[in-house]
């Protein structure tokens, strides 16, 4: 939009009625559009409740006349249940209707929930560029975050850079030891079952881990591809990116931490060396 009208001004700070955000009580406390409960952690789910009060919303005609859109932001934290609530609002959403679902990839979400939807895909941006959108919102730390962005606007805006606990550091150590290791192959079979059995069962933490390891595989990738000698091949670098993103977009939409972790410790085709 223009960002200057009344349309655009009302959406942006969040209270254009007929523009509706679904996202989990972590997200909503991150924004700070939801008060943090002190008593528990906000859950990083988005739960079937949020879908069914949005098909509720959607059944509504639009207040100003236009049209209803609504963003589902970061969809693979659906939960089983959320997501197959959402099949009906995507099935009929209604006219004048658009239903947005951000995630890392179609795979993040059910196949039925896929397939409904068309797929619009977006290039990472440039770290400069990244960098000087984190300035002009007045972002913390705005190099740290662009370096560690991959291209993703919110994924900068979202690194907890202070907050990961001691837990999660040990988790990616461990992690990275089993997949790469100091030999650029990491360990045995033996090893990486340890690996994964030990890398705990605090789900936040170990989405952490993961996105640790992510910036490491990120780096190998890039400075390999640039000539550098890194621990490994930088294309077996940015397959095990991939792979460990699609291990935390799926511990994130609940599959069970160890199945896993084994199931990306044990993928086949993870022998490589040294190179560049």
């Amino acid at each position: 939009g223009c960002g200057a009208c009344g349309s655009c001004r009302r959406a942006r700070s969040g209270a254009h009625p007929d523009l509706h955000l679904v996202m989990s009580e972590a997200e909503a406390v991150r924004r700070g559009l939801a008060e943090p409960d002190a008593k528990r952690r906000p859950s990083p789910d988005i739960l079937v409740d949020a879908l069914r009060d949005l098909a509720v919303r959607l059944r509504m005609a639009a207040y100003q006349g236009g049209w209803r859109v609504a963003v589902v932001l970061d969809a693979h934290r659906m939960n089983t249940s959320a997501q197959n609530a959402l099949l009906k609002t995507l099935e009929e959403p209604g006219q004048r209707t658009v239903v947005i679902l951000l995630a890392p990839h179609e795979r993040a979400v059910l196949p039925t929930i896929a397939s409904r939807c068309l797929r619009l895909s977006f290039a990472p941006l440039a770290e400069r560029d990244v960098r000087a959108i984190l300035t002009s919102l007045g972002a913390a730390d705005a190099d740290e975050r662009a370096r560690r962005a991959r291209g993703s606007v919110a994924r900068a805006l979202a690194l907890d850079l202070e907050g990961a606990t001691d837990a999660a550091a040990t988790t990616a150590a461990v992690l990275w030891e089993a997949l790469v290791g100091a030999d650029g192959i990491g360990g045995s079979t033996a090893a990486r079952l340890e690996a994964a059995e030990a890398a705990g069962k605090e789900r936040g933490d170990v989405e952490h881990a993961l996105s640790r390891l992510e910036d490491r595989l990120a780096d190998c990738a890039r400075q390999g591809a640039g000539g550098a000698v890194v621990p490994m091949p930088w294309r077996r670098a940015r397959d095990l990116l991939d792979r460990v993103g699609r291990t935390r977009g799926a511990i994130a939409q609940n599959a069970s931490i160890q199945l896993a972790l084994e199931e990306l410790l044990l993928a086949p085709g993870l022998a490589g060396g040294p190179g560049h």
